[in-house]
């Protein structure tokens, strides 16, 4: 991964393949190479970047709250920093609460939004989860309160079947800093864009898995009637995290959606004096 400087940190990324942009955008416990499925996949036909947001992975991990805004700010000055103007926007989790507040405040860098396992503002429940999941953290340690939040995180039959999967996640989750962790998380609990987000006009899609407890399906219902025009896919017996529960039919959602709008980028490039094969 290569590394681009902003005012107080330095962002983690990668660019993948060729063709029109495509941002893939973290959960809160996942670290870019987490993408790697889709980034393959995606890049046949997309330029995909993955980064690690502030406090992920080997980015920058001052020692504050990461408001979701400040997010979004990074990700701005990454995408003009990298010279990709605008570019189609796929947030999973945290990273979709990232994605709506970089659709309302960048409409201009924004193509295509997929917002995945996303609300457009905490519950009582997920505000809940999220401070127990907090305490368990610092009490027991990052592999210990990955385990915790399983039951809401993936669908039954995932668990079953991928137990060494799911080993793997909580080790990795252990490896990572509790404070940066802990930073996360209590930024998102901020998170309240319920009254912005009809302003939104980004061709959106909304992505949900049947079985989600964290995220579950009338909360993804809320959010497609609350941004006008949205299309909301449900994947069959998949929990939250749908892009490694069920990645064939995340990929080929979020591909055929986008790249049917694949032609507001060309646009752009067009009207910034480029040419629409320029990426």
């Amino acid at each position: 991964m290569a590394t681009h400087g902003l005012d107080d940190i330095a962002l983690h990324y990668e660019l993948t393949g060729h063709g029109p942009p495509l941002v893939l955008i973290n959960a809160l416990t996942m670290e870019a190479s987490g993408w790697r499925t889709q980034t393959k996949a995606f890049s046949t036909r997309y330029r995909v970047l993955t980064y690690d947001c502030r406090g992920q992975g080997r980015s920058g991990k001052p020692d504050q709250d990461y408001r979701i805004e400040q997010h979004a700010d990074d990700l701005h000055r990454l995408v003009i920093g990298l010279g990709l103007r605008r570019l189609h926007v796929v947030g999973l989790s945290l990273g979709a609460m990232i994605a709506q507040a970089f659709a309302l405040k960048y409409p201009a860098q924004t193509g295509a939004l997929v917002l995945c396992s996303a609300v457009s503002r905490l519950s009582v429940g997920l505000e809940r989860f999220l401070k127990t999941w907090v305490r368990t953290l610092e009490e027991e340690g990052g592999a210990q309160a990955f385990r915790g939040a399983e039951p809401l995180l993936f669908s039954r039959g995932y668990v079953d079947r991928y137990p060494e999967v799911l080993k793997g996640l909580r080790a990795a989750v252990d490896r990572q800093p509790i404070s940066a962790l802990r930073h996360l998380a209590l930024g998102a609990l901020e998170h309240n864009l319920e009254q912005q987000v009809g302003s939104i006009r980004a061709p959106t899609l909304v992505v949900v898995g049947e079985e989600d407890r964290l995220t579950p399906l009338d909360v993804a219902r809320r959010l497609a009637d609350l941004i006008p025009g949205t299309r909301l896919m449900i994947l069959p017996a998949c929990g939250h995290v749908c892009p490694l529960e069920r990645p064939a039919l995340f990929n080929e959602a979020v591909f055929q959606f986008v790249r049917r709008h694949d032609a507001l980028l060309e646009l752009k490039m067009v009207a910034q004096g480029g040419h629409p094969s320029e990426t």
